[in-house]
């Protein structure tokens, strides 16, 4: 069931992943050009996009979640099926909090700011094998489900103050040119000389 449940998974997750890479270089070159308002706007975008993405996957897999399986496994594994529908269930009602995790972290990234994200990863995997361990001597099956959307929640706890703090230092630089920055100028023809 695990197998199939990260198969699907993954049918969710790579155009979320797609999409990361895209805002990871395209925050990085519009930062480099001193776009800053046009970073805003693209992550406000990919966020609303990946988003909705999470919701429909998750509703056209909980919807469709037989047919699903049965790329799989046989329609005569009605057991692993319901396990297979439980699993989409709770990984599809937080598709929507991954898709943000994706987005946020890879525009952390694209800042220039590689700590948080990797502090970030590392609560992915502590959150991910916490939950596990805990629900399966406390709840059992059921909570060794929730592993994963708890783990992409306590990602998402850790990227959201630098998220914040680089939006809100975004928002109060002015967007410009970079050949009119004297100092980088001078920082270049310095540069210059030394070749």
């Amino acid at each position: 069931m695990q197998a199939i449940g990260r198969q699907i998974d993954l049918l969710a997750m790579l155009p979320m992943i797609s999409l990361g890479l895209a805002v990871t270089t395209f925050t990085a070159q519009n930062f480099g050009a001193r776009q800053y308002k046009r970073m805003l706007i693209g992550l406000k975008h990919a966020v609303i996009i990946d988003v909705i993405w999470g919701i429909v996957f998750a509703a056209i897999l909980i919807t469709f979640n037989k047919f699903f399986s049965g790329l799989f496994i046989s329609h005569n594994e009605t057991k692993i099926i319901h396990l297979a529908f439980e699993y989409y269930l709770v990984n599809g009602l937080f598709y929507w909090i991954l898709a943000i995790l994706f987005v946020v972290r890879a525009f952390i990234q694209g800042y220039g700011n590689s700590l948080v994200p990797t502090l970030a990863g590392m609560a992915e995997l502590v959150m991910r094998a916490g939950v596990s361990v805990l629900s399966l001597v406390t709840v059992g099956l059921i909570g060794v489900l929730f592993s994963s959307p708890a783990a992409w929640i306590g990602s998402v706890i850790i990227l959201v103050p630098s998220y914040f703090k680089i939006t809100k230092d975004l928002r109060g630089r002015k967007d410009g040119d970079v050949n009119d920055d004297k100092a980088l100028n001078e920082e270049l023809d310095d540069a210059l000389k030394i070749i």
